[in-house]
């Protein structure tokens, strides 16, 4: 059913290994003191630790004896790392099976270390559980998740340990739901405001909303209300006329625009330029608060604003823009009934000629009735199958209002959690106006589990639009400008998404996801279809401080795990984020 197109090769020379990583893991094998067996990179705790290899139990008081022994066995394995990833864990148990065994150390020497332990206030045993953990942690980054020595087959419990782990090293939330025709469970980590994280909490998807908004357009055009290769303008500019405003897509962009079609709109290939760039989000981050809300204009009025506002001809390239999806919001709301418009009056005609004053002009003060452009229909999009215990409740598309009443998970936007000098840029988003999220190119809050579980609606029961939409939707073409390059090739509402840096972004080929990314103020996630193992997935961050910790960590190592769980295959998948 679906048609895919390949993408054009991306070798990238990123390096697997953090600086900090690699020191880490000196440091580690440097202390460590092995009175009980190394466990493998499972996660698990104390009572239900899988063993990997045991070696004879030994200590020393002659710490630089050790370090000299070992430093070249993990130098080794730090470069190897940079090359062939699947190599690593090997290595890894090389060198701690060389450390076991390096002496056959007495009783009273290993005396000699707990008194050493008892005298600098820490327990022998916990001296050597830091040690071992570090060394575990150090082993998912260098090996991309995978356990070179596998003892436990279970998908559940592997990818609990993964996202347990990476909810550590980030002090981040994450939930993961998987949806297949065998399994379908939600795991979470983490902890927020002093309680654990429930696979029922509430995150923002960002762009992940594209999607769902790309369906509500293509049932349109199933229901004979629009046609997919029409003309994009003459609805956009009536759906400004419903919001109250003077503006139309022609006098915004330019007469180019005309030509602009809303299959453009939908595959990215308009040639419009994006709003979203770092001047727009701060702008909207410093005026944006729970008392402000900002109409979808504002958004037009930003990509109007930034020159040229084609980056080429309409149809001659396809570049990442979500100016495009914020579009087909207003042909969207062409199509509902017209009745009057609601909560704020008409925007100021002064806004058709966009720039800071105009976008100033369109705030308005929050509360009052639901503002016109609510768009209720787009719940259109989420079938509803009692027979098949088939619900989206969580699920909802915010158009105002504060974040923190729609989510129950408040997202951190700013600079890195691993940074700790400097987090005085960290805004909690919570007290944010969900206006701030871009309407339909952006505004979904749900569950990773109902996220999930749309797409296998979408992709593999095939309940929400027709085969051949779903066929327009996966009819893909290579970004060739500017974000994504390289490793995106977009469809319409769904892309095909590279997660390892050694990889393209082509069908077939592993790491590679059918879906869509989603990176929002505060939130960070995928979710799709992996076609290879016919299962979708959707995982979440409650960070957006590094760009490509979900996807190249998170999510490359998902797709390995599973490959071995389900397939019982190691794919040898290079992850780093």
């Amino acid at each position: 059913m679906i048609s895919l197109q390949r993408a054009s090769p991306r070798r990238c020379g990123r390096p697997l290994v953090p600086a900090a990583c690699a020191s880490v893991l000196l440091g580690a094998l440097a202390l460590v003191s092995l009175r009980a067996p190394l466990v493998g990179p499972s996660g698990a705790s104390a009572d239900e630790q899988q063993l990997v290899f045991a070696g004879p139990a030994m200590a020393s008081p002659n710490l630089t004896a050790v370090r000299e022994q070992v430093l070249p066995l993990v130098t080794d394995a730090v470069v190897a790392a940079g090359n062939r990833s699947g190599e690593v864990g090997d290595r890894l148990l090389r060198a701690a099976t060389s450390i076991a065994t390096a002496h056959n150390w007495s009783e009273a020497e290993r005396d000699r270390i707990d008194e050493l332990a008892i005298r600098a206030n820490e327990s022998y045993t916990d001296l050597v559980s830091q040690a071992v953990e570090q060394v575990q942690n150090v082993a998912w980054w260098l090996g991309g998740g995978i356990d070179p020595m596998p003892q436990r087959r279970n998908l559940r419990s592997r990818l609990q340990s993964l996202i347990t782990l990476q909810s550590r090293l980030r002090g981040v939330a994450i939930s993961l739901s998987w949806v297949s025709e065998s399994d379908s469970f939600t795991l979470v980590a983490g902890e927020v405001d002093g309680r654990k994280v429930s696979p029922d909490d509430v995150f923002l998807f960002g762009s992940g909303t594209k999607p769902f908004t790309a369906c509500a357009i293509m049932r349109a055009a199933e229901a004979g209300r629009l046609k997919i290769d029409g003309l994009a303008a003459p609805l956009v500019d009536e759906g400004l006329r419903r919001l109250g405003s003077a503006a139309t897509l022609g006098k915004l962009f330019g007469p180019r625009a005309a030509r602009v079609t809303i299959r453009h709109l939908l595959h990215m290939s308009s040639g419009l330029a994006d709003f979203d760039y770092p001047e727009f989000d701060n702008w909207l981050l410093e005026a944006g608060n729970a008392n402000t809300t900002h109409s979808p204009l504002e958004f037009l009025l930003g990509a109007a604003s930034v020159r040229p506002s084609f980056l080429c001809d309409p149809g001659e390239c396809v570049t990442y823009s979500s100016t495009n999806y914020v579009l087909l919001g207003f042909v969207l709301l062409s199509l509902q009934p017209d009745t009057p418009n609601i909560g704020g009056g008409p925007v100021p005609a002064g806004q058709a000629e966009g720039g800071a004053a105009g976008r100033r002009q369109g705030q308005i003060p929050s509360g009052g009735p639901p503002l016109w452009w609510d768009m209720p229909e787009m719940r259109g999009v989420l079938p509803e199958d009692p027979a098949r215990n088939l619900s989206f409740p969580r699920s909802k598309f915010l158009s105002r209002g504060p974040i923190s009443e729609a989510t129950t998970i408040f997202g951190r936007h700013g600079k890195p959690t691993l940074w700790p000098l400097d987090n005085d840029h960290v805004i909690d988003i919570g007290a944010q106006d969900a206006s701030i999220l871009g309407w339909v190119c952006g505004n979904l809050a749900s569950t990773t589990a109902e996220v999930a579980r749309f797409f296998w609606e979408l992709l593999v029961e095939g309940t929400i639009v027709s085969e051949e939409s779903v066929r327009i939707m996966s009819d893909l073409e290579p970004l060739g400008l500017g974000w994504g390059r390289g490793h995106i090739s977009y469809g319409a509402g769904l892309m095909l998404k590279q997660t390892s840096w050694a990889h393209s972004a082509s069908l077939g080929e592993w790491g590679a996801y059918l879906g869509h990314g989603g990176n929002t103020y505060g939130f960070l996630s995928e979710q799709g279809l992996i076609p290879q193992l016919n299962a979708t997935f959707s995982v979440v961050a409650n960070s957006n401080a590094d760009d490509l910790f979900v996807a190249g960590v998170l999510t490359c190592q998902i797709i390995a795990v599973a490959s071995e769980e389900v397939l019982g295959r190691n794919i040898r998948l290079p992850c780093g984020g």
